[in-house]
């Protein structure tokens, strides 16, 4: 797998070798995970970072940096290489419902190698549940457990083990990511603004983990409830689930963002921006991708063993 990095204009090409397992899906699908080694990072961004001052328009973050730095220690975990398709969502989706119904084609720009749009939060947790039941019938107590990541576990994800506004580095192209490349970031250079989604995977590029499209083509949910600041949330890699005392119900609820979208500027895809939305937002620029356990960790907490490894 090829991966880049730019510092002050000077960019660097590396083939990065990634391990790659293969997770079974109904009709002989197969979702690939890159394993997360676990560790220490910095979450959040730094005072200078360009960007960070974008969430002026929200009311609940006067006076708050919403993106300061904090120290969070996560153990390791397994993500898929990109977001989910429309053909993984399709599989999954025809199964036996769990708690709710799911529109098997709900994404608004048709393509199986797309990502599943116009999906809300709670038809992704959903998709997860009707595939872990499966995935319990097929394989009993070796079996994988799927779930939507936390907000600490995506930023680390992303990153990779960088500490700029994106995993290539101090700026973005639009040779590497889907985004709004009218607009430009940092030392970077504007350019063809595509107006489109894109298939999962298609720039061909991943950061040092192994992981695609971490920065722009769809946002990505993920567990958390929206909190304007950071400083009271799990230092473990879970997800925050207690909603904040001093915001109303409506934002309370709400559910977080990450990782940008085709449309917006390079900023708002950052590896620390953050948006939310209602949990039953339906949006043509919204996805997911999912994190894996195993069910029982005593055999390996990072990879199940029956998976094939590539």
């Amino acid at each position: 797998m090829l991966t880049l990095t730019t510092s002050s204009g000077a960019l660097t090409t590396e083939v990065v070798t990634v391990k790659v397992w293969q997770l079974p899906l109904p009709g002989g699908l197969q979702l690939e995970l890159v394993a997360i080694p676990g560790g220490e990072f910095l979450m959040g961004s730094p005072a200078q970072e360009k960007g960070r001052d974008a969430y002026s328009h929200m009311p609940e973050t006067t006076d708050v940096e919403v993106e300061a730095q904090r120290r969070v220690r996560l153990p390791d975990f397994a993500m898929t290489r990109t977001p989910i398709s429309q053909s993984h969502w399709l599989a999954v989706a025809n199964l036996e419902p769990v708690e709710r119904l799911l529109n098997a084609d709900p994404a608004q720009a048709k393509g199986s190698e797309l990502p599943v749009e116009c999906v809300s939060w709670n038809d992704a947790r959903e998709w997860c549940a009707r595939l872990n039941r499966h995935l319990s019938h097929q394989l009993g107590e070796a079996s994988a457990v799927v779930e939507l990541p936390s907000e600490v576990q995506w930023e680390y994800a992303c990153r990779a083990g960088s500490s700029t506004a994106f995993h290539f580095g101090d700026t973005i192209d639009a040779a590497w990511a889907n985004y709004n490349a009218v607009f430009k970031y940092g030392v970077g250079k504007s350019g063809v603004y595509l107006n489109r989604i894109t298939p999962v995977g298609a720039y061909g590029l991943v950061n040092r983990w192994g992981l695609a499209d971490m920065h722009g083509n769809v946002w990505e949910w993920c567990q958390d409830l929206w909190h304007p600041s950071l400083d009271q949330g799990p230092t473990d890699g879970s997800a925050w689930l207690e909603p904040a005392a001093d915001l109303p119900e409506t934002i309370g609820q709400q559910r977080l963002l990450r990782g940008g979208a085709w449309f917006v500027n390079p900023g708002r895809c950052r590896s620390a921006c953050r948006i939310h939305v209602r949990p039953d937002d339906v949006n043509y620029d919204v996805g997911f991708r999912v994190v894996c356990y195993l069910q029982n960790p005593s055999v390996n907490p990072l990879i199940p063993q029956h998976l094939a490894a590539s």
